[in-house]
């Protein structure tokens, strides 16, 4: 980094209260970007969380399978891994694979999204675990 210095760290959550008096729960979000003399904040305040959490379980397989249908009412995705064996998912159609894939999640890895589209999901081996998969709309 420039300078020797370490971007800062972002993220925290808070309650706002508009007018109407409803404590709404919201996410600030955001980055620091170096303007060739320091650090300067850019940030963002996500409101109207999720509600309706859904919670499925898909369990490990050997080959690729749809993991969650795409759903355009969809505010959040979450995924976490309970298989010892590494978990690769796809976001969209297509086949997930070890050369295909999104993201991989290891044994208790954790993976968010806000992607309305399909998942798929392929494990390197059958280890007889599943993918904890909740899903917000």
């Amino acid at each position: 980094m420039k300078g020797g210095n370490q971007q800062p760290a972002i993220d925290s959550s808070e309650h706002i209260s508009p007018d109407d008096g409803e404590n709404i729960h919201a996410k600030r979000v955001g980055s620091y970007v170096w303007n060739g003399t320091g650090w300067e904040r850019q940030s963002s305040l996500k409101t109207n969380p999720p509600s309706n959490p859904v919670v499925a379980s898909v369990s490990d397989s050997a080959a690729s399978v749809q993991l969650i249908a795409a759903n355009a009412n969809r505010k959040g995705t979450e995924f976490y891994n309970t298989s010892s064996a590494i978990l690769y998912l796809l976001k969209g159609a297509g086949t997930a694979s070890a050369t295909n894939f999104t993201v991989a999640l290891n044994r208790d890895d954790y993976y968010e999204s806000d992607f309305t589209g399909a998942f798929q999901g392929v494990w390197e081996s059958d280890a007889g675990g599943l993918v904890l998969i909740t899903e917000s709309t």
